[in-house]
């Protein structure tokens, strides 16, 4: 593989006059909230002389959204000044996109953990503040007989689901404080590698270590406007997982970083519907809320960068756990050793319990809405739009829960079978007719790849045997179960 991007490229500035529209934007935006609180806010008081019941609620709205409306006017000054700050460094490093931000140029970069809390509280107070208008309408609706509006509730505990995620954001934060990555060099260099140490205001006794991820993401934004969603793909990732502290020091944390970066991968790049983006990743089970951190690091081409894939040295080898010690997590595959000196990896149907579980609830809830519809007498069109979707969302669900498969591997034959509800048809290689196993990213969920095992026969296209493995290592340690059988490298 080849490098792909000459050195220094880098997004294009945005202008002035963009700059000057995104602020004006998010104004126009911002004013409908501030308005409506400021309103609700002037208007309470004349109903708690009138003994209104409402009143309270109203000023709970009004606190809510001058809150949002003011806020997102801070940040549109905020962001403007940011963004003329930007465009000064652009013009003082038209090559270097490395040094266009100041954490960057330092080397010094801070885990999104307080954007993260900040963020979640502001969306769970928002969400909550919208759905509460449920309060007065379901009362009102079911003393009419319409017991239909009962599925409106569902906003209301979700509203209490993301207070919960924002409150246990607020706990890792104060638990752990600010954790910094230091890079040993800048930028993080494509056909090179990122090093450094993230450092950690507090003592981790993690007795699994703490596996850090370096990962490359591709981030797609389509529509606009109330249609506007973004979706991340993960391109390439690598994961460590470091076990001891090469700092004694009761009151910190630090963890070593080392990550090759294969040549050939896009760089950092943040304009556009498509971006790039480069994130490191810690995370460690410790007693109470576990420890998590998020940094967004530059990575680019440079005259540093190789077209070979030639190993270099992992100054963090010594602080890893020993490769033969590792064992692979929990999980519900199985893998046994046959009569015949083989092996076999057995994947059950709903393997991944949690992924089950909220696609099952996203399932009722999807299934509700388009009972609701019906109910309702919406137009045909909206329940055969939904229904089509549901259909998509039932066969994953479907394969998900009713599915399982079965590889057997040795020096002689492969056998690969597929089970829907106990019924499937094997299928069968000659071991010197298999090319490979190798691996590929199957399902994804936001930023967590699912890897799947797939048998490279030498005639023929690839078969999927096996799959929806969430730890990139346990599938390449299961991928060389089977590569180990057949007596292939």
């Amino acid at each position: 593989m080849s490098l792909n991007l000459p050195i220094g490229t880098a997004p294009k500035s945005r202008g002035k006059i963009g700059a000057i529209i995104g602020q004006g934007c998010l104004f126009l935006f911002a004013l409908p909230f501030a308005g409506f609180g400021l309103f609700a806010l002037a208007s309470a008081p004349g109903k708690f002389r009138n003994g209104e019941h409402d009143a309270g609620m109203l000023v709970l709205f009004g606190l809510i959204f001058c809150a949002i409306g003011f806020g997102l006017m801070i940040a549109a000054v905020f962001a403007g000044r940011w963004l003329k700050k930007r465009s000064q460094l652009q013009a003082q490093h038209p090559g270097e996109p490395w040094r266009w931000r100041e954490d960057w140029a330092s080397g010094l970069i801070q885990s999104t953990d307080q954007a993260t809390v900040i963020g979640a509280w502001i969306f769970a107070l928002f969400w909550n503040g919208v759905s509460s208008f449920i309060f007065f309408v379901v009362p009102k609706e079911l003393a009419k007989g319409n017991k239909g509006v009962l599925i409106a509730l569902i906003f209301p505990v979700i509203g209490v689901a993301l207070l919960v995620w924002a409150v246990r954001a607020t706990i890792r934060w104060r638990k752990f404080g600010q954790s910094v990555f230091k890079m040993i060099s800048v930028p993080g260099v494509i056909g090179g590698g990122l090093a450094g140490g993230i450092q950690i205001p507090h003592k981790l006794h993690a007795s699994e270590g703490v596996r850090v991820r370096l990962v490359c993401l591709q981030r797609v934004t389509t529509g606009s406007g109330k249609n506007r969603s973004t979706t991340e793909n993960v391109l390439w990732e690598d994961e460590k997982v470091i076990t001891k502290d090469p700092v004694s020091d009761p009151r910190h944390t630090v963890v070593p970083v080392f990550f090759q970066i294969p040549p050939g991968w896009p760089a950092t790049d943040s304009e556009g519907n498509q971006t790039i983006v480069w994130r490191l990743e810690a995370k460690a089970k410790v007693p109470g809320v576990d420890y998590s951190a998020q940094f967004e690091v530059p990575v680019f081409v440079t005259e540093k960068s190789r077209t070979s894939a030639e190993p270099l040295p992992d100054l963090t080898q010594q602080f890893q756990a020993p490769a033969a010690s590792w064992q692979p997590p929990p999980s519900r595959i199985r893998v046994t050793n046959t009569p015949t000196g083989g092996v076999e990896i057995y994947f059950p149907p709903a393997r991944n319990a949690g992924t089950v579980f909220f696609l099952t609830v996203f399932l009722i809830i999807w299934s509700g809405s388009i009972w609701f519809m019906i109910y309702q007498k919406a137009p045909v069109l909206f329940p055969i739009v939904f229904g089509f979707f549901e259909a998509i969302i039932l066969f994953v669900w479907f394969s998900m829960v009713c599915k399982s498969t079965r590889v057997t591997a040795d020096a002689s034959t492969l056998t690969l079978t597929h089970h829907w509800l106990g019924f499937g048809t094997p299928r069968r290689w000659p071991a010197s007719e298999v090319a490979g196993i190798e691996l590929s990213i199957g399902m994804r969920s936001g930023s967590t790849a699912y890897y799947d095992l797939q048998v490279q026969p030498r005639a023929g296209a690839k078969q999927n045997a096996g799959g929806a493995i969430p730890d990139k290592r346990h599938a390449e340690w299961l991928a060389q179960k089977l590569r180990a059988a057949l007596k292939t490298s």
